[in-house]
């Protein structure tokens, strides 16, 4: 889904953010969202959630940006990263992750799943 923020002061002042969710497993990894702008742009995001990172958090024109989120072994976690440029209304980007008790069993990745306890399997 392509976001183009409306409402921008000059018609050739833009902010589009691809895309504007993004959804991560218990076990984390890195995805990617491309923010492109007329002028400069700043990422920030919501305080005390160092389990999410962006690999950029300002710039200027089109750029690619790597969201990293750490494994999560407590319970399923959110946050939201606020891209803004002058002239343009922000645009957020909603960033979830699953709890590793909620990924299936996958014996190719051993270490990387909790069990229920009622299911009988041990690791």
């Amino acid at each position: 889904m392509t976001l183009i923020a409306a409402g921008c002061n000059k018609s050739i002042e833009k902010l589009t953010v691809t895309p504007t969710s993004l959804e991560f497993s218990g076990v984390g990894g890195s995805k990617v969202i491309t923010i492109s702008s007329s002028g400069t742009w700043e990422l920030t995001q919501t305080e005390g959630t160092s389990w999410c990172s962006a690999s950029n958090t300002h710039g200027k024109a089109s750029m690619a940006v790597t969201v990293s989120v750490t494994a999560n072994s407590s319970e399923a976690r959110s946050t939201e990263l606020v891209i803004s440029s002058p002239g343009c209304p922000p645009v957020t980007v909603t960033v979830r992750q699953s709890s590793m008790a909620d990924q299936p069993y996958d014996p190719k990745t051993p270490g990387e799943f909790n069990p229920d306890p009622s299911s009988g399997i041990t690791v």
